[in-house]
């Protein structure tokens, strides 16, 4: 029942409390805690964990490198009820907690579902047939080139044309997360001479050359523009406006996103810590593609329906979090 409070680690880190249940040591950077007779050890785990923001501020005011003293736990005031009303809102807590843990499980097997299909529906390298397919369609998958999807256009400069309330949203790195979809930064820019040239369709897809890392966790992810009229695209992003005579965009989106299929741009990567590629250099590279864009269509429905069930998913485990805090907020002194 022994608390254990980081104090280093880094802003992400510090603050955060864990409750031991077993017999152990205790290591450097942790403030040890044993609860007196009058303390439910849980109460106490919810309420330092709820302070975290705390204890960031302290870290943060006074230290260049981020770290919290023994002392900083010490004059930390905390406010306990009776022992059965700490007992009560322990048992809540946990309940709560358990919901929170089954929806996050829940969510990370349909995120698992997705990457083994994704892997398996999509010939693997050196095969022309997927391990997967459904019934009614057969035959070996078409090679095309990247650089055939449709026509491509490189980004250009648009961060003197942001401004605070325009119109379009702009695309540029930070904008794809590695579940390639699409980040909100709220970076806006207005239509003129400039950005016009750079104004997305819906289904175009826009790929990301760059990556922040060398690690190449979002080189080459696309993202596929939901609305007309609605998003510029910034340098170091390529717009593709697809052929859709013989591709469907929704199909091409996953075909690309697939962490096996990927590969193919992370390989063709330069640099060292921050890794990039020029279109050009990609733009030969191959692809395997259905005989028919109807067999297009049923892959893209059916990860559709997936990305659909995941998205509810972590709505309700968002929607459980958001829940716990307003109830922390409500319940704790």
């Amino acid at each position: 029942n022994t608390l254990f409070v980081a104090m280093y680690g880094g802003f992400n880190q510090i603050g955060r409390t864990g409750l031991l249940n077993m017999e152990a040591t205790c290591n450097q950077a942790l403030a040890a805690i044993l609860p007196d007779k009058s303390q439910n050890p849980f109460y106490l785990l919810t309420y330092l964990n709820y302070s975290v923001e705390y204890w960031k501020g302290i870290a943060a005011s006074s230290r260049k490198d981020p770290n919290i003293t023994k002392q900083d736990v010490l004059d930390f005031e905390c406010f306990f009820p009776s022992l059965p009303e700490q007992t009560h809102l322990s048992l809540f807590f946990r309940h709560l907690d358990r919901q929170i843990a089954e929806s996050r499980a829940v969510l990370e097997k349909s995120r698992q579902l997705k990457k083994a299909m994704l892997a398996k529906m999509f010939p693997a390298n050196g095969e022309k047939i997927p391990k997967i397919r459904f019934k009614g369609f057969e035959g070996e998958w078409n090679v095309w080139k990247l650089g055939a999807f449709g026509k491509a256009t490189s980004g250009t400069s648009l961060e003197s044309e942001f401004c605070e309330n325009g119109k379009y949203k702009v695309i540029s790195i930070g904008s794809y997360s590695e579940e390639s979809t699409y980040t909100e930064q709220g970076i806006r820019a207005n239509k003129n001479d400039k950005t016009e040239k750079r104004i997305l369709n819906k289904n175009d897809l826009t790929m990301i050359l760059n990556d922040k890392t060398s690690s190449g966790r979002i080189i080459g992810r696309v993202l596929l523009i939901d609305q007309n009229d609605t998003y510029v695209y910034n340098q170091r992003t390529q717009r593709i406006e697809i052929d859709q005579e013989h591709f469907i965009p929704l199909f091409l989106y996953h075909l690309l996103n697939a962490e096996n299929i990927r590969q193919k741009i992370i390989s063709s990567a330069q640099g060292n810590t921050q890794i990039y590629v020029n279109w050009s250099n990609i733009k030969n590279l191959e692809y395997l593609i259905p005989p028919s864009k109807a067999e297009q269509t049923a892959i893209s429905d059916f990860f559709r329906q997936l990305d659909e069930t995941i998205e509810l998913q972590s709505a309700e485990v968002e929607k459980l979090n958001q829940l716990k805090k307003g109830l922390l907020a409500a319940m704790l002194v």
